[in-house]
C-alpha cells in the first residue's frame, strides 16, 4: 500500500509540472535561474525527447536554458496535452529545495523605471525591490 503511495504521489507531482510545446516538441519548464553572464533571470527547461546535435543550431543535451523574450514563442500546455513519448520524459519537481525561501518560486518583470534589489537584471523573485540603508 505504502509503495502505491508513492507511486501516485510521484505521479501527482509530474502531473502538476509546467509544460510547453513548440514546434510539436514538447519540454518541462525546471524553473528561472540566475545567469551570471547575463546578468539576468534565465528559463532552465528540459526537452522531453532525445535531443541530438543539430549542426548550426545546438550540440546534444539534457538541459537548456532561454532568455524570457526566446521563452515566449513556447506555448504552455498541460500534462494531458504530451503525447506517450513525452510523458515517459517527464520528472517530478520541484527541482530546488531551501527551507529558508520565503519568495515566489518564479521570477516576474520589473515594472518600468523600477530597478531589482541588486540594480541587476530585468526580473526579480521580489515583487518589490529591497532598500538597503
Amino acid at each position: 500500500a505504502a509503495t502505491a503511495m508513492r507511486c501516485r504521489e510521484r505521479q501527482q507531482a509530474i502531473e502538476v509540472g509546467k509544460y510547453v510545446e513548440r514546434d510539436g516538441r514538447f519540454y518541462q519548464e525546471l524553473g528561472h535561474a540566475w545567469d551570471f553572464s547575463r546578468r539576468d533571470f534565465i528559463v532552465v527547461y528540459r526537452p522531453l525527447h532525445h535531443r541530438g546535435a543539430s549542426e548550426g543550431k545546438c550540440e546534444a543535451h539534457v538541459l537548456a536554458a532561454s532568455d524570457f523574450r526566446d521563452f515566449g514563442s513556447f506555448r504552455p500546455i498541460s500534462y494531458a496535452e504530451l503525447d506517450a513519448a513525452a510523458k515517459a520524459f517527464a520528472l517530478p519537481g520541484p527541482f530546488w529545495q531551501d527551507e529558508e525561501w520565503a519568495l515566489p518560486a518564479e521570477t516576474s518583470p520589473m515594472p518600468a523605471g523600477v530597478a531589482t534589489t541588486s540594480g541587476l537584471g530585468t526580473r526579480s523573485h521580489q515583487t518589490s525591490p529591497s532598500r538597503r540603508t
